[in-house]
């Protein structure tokens, strides 16, 4: 039986309730495979890793082929996928006692409990950065891709779209870290979409009184 936002499902001792449906992750799973496909493409062509570049993809010319296919499944999947999580993602009064907190993670003792919805402040700012940095990697991406700019500009939008992409890379590995390390247990939930209540209690606790209000804890 599959948990549904409206309810909860019970496993052993534990209670479930769904917190990412199946289009979520699938969009979520296209996203990430083609932003790891982006990454090693896009840094083997600004570092001319022609090795590995050709150990991967057969050629160079492969590599910037493969690299401006997954530029548009990035753009398409991205895009649906922060449409999907928009509701979720403006800030609330609660999101600013979290930042004041740092979401708790430097308490050694890990006893403070930062104020959390569905997700928390640190997500939210993953999302909007995620965003901006989409569009700005489409735009200056796409630009270079189909010569849609000045030989000038060309020269700047190549070191916006090389900045961009390594800021991002690098907030995604900590996104990760974050997900996994950090806080396990916290990656399964876009894994089989579900978290327990204990979870919820603890990392999502205006959730938990929102559920609890509506009777589904």
């Amino acid at each position: 039986m599959l948990a549904t936002a409206s309810e909860a499902i019970r496993k052993g001792t534990k209670r479930y309730v769904e917190k990412y449906g199946a289009l979520t992750r699938l969009l979520h799973f296209i996203h990430l495979i083609s932003f790891i496909v982006l990454a090693i493409t896009g840094l083997s062509l600004a570092y001319k890793w022609n090795g590995l570049g050709e150990f991967l993809f057969g050629s160079m010319k492969n590599v910037k082929s493969v690299h401006e296919f997954f530029g548009w499944v990035l753009t398409i999947s991205g895009g649906l996928l922060f449409l999907k999580l928009l509701p979720e993602s403006t800030f609330k009064p609660y999101d600013f006692k979290w930042l004041a907190k740092l979401g708790g993670y430097l308490d050694p003792t890990h006893k403070t409990h930062a104020p959390a919805g569905r997700v928390n402040a640190g997500q939210k700012i993953f999302y909007w950065f995620g965003l901006i940095a989409l569009i700005v990697m489409a735009v200056t991406g796409f630009s270079l891709m189909y010569d849609l700019v000045s030989k000038d500009l060309r020269a700047l939008f190549l070191v916006v779209h090389f900045v961009v992409g390594v800021l991002w890379i690098s907030f995604v590995i900590i996104h990760f870290y974050l997900a996994t390390i950090a806080n396990p247990g916290t990656i399964w939930a876009m894994i089989n979409g579900k978290v327990s209540e204990d979870y919820i209690k603890v990392h999502n606790p205006e959730w938990y009184k929102e559920l609890k209000e509506k009777g589904i804890l």
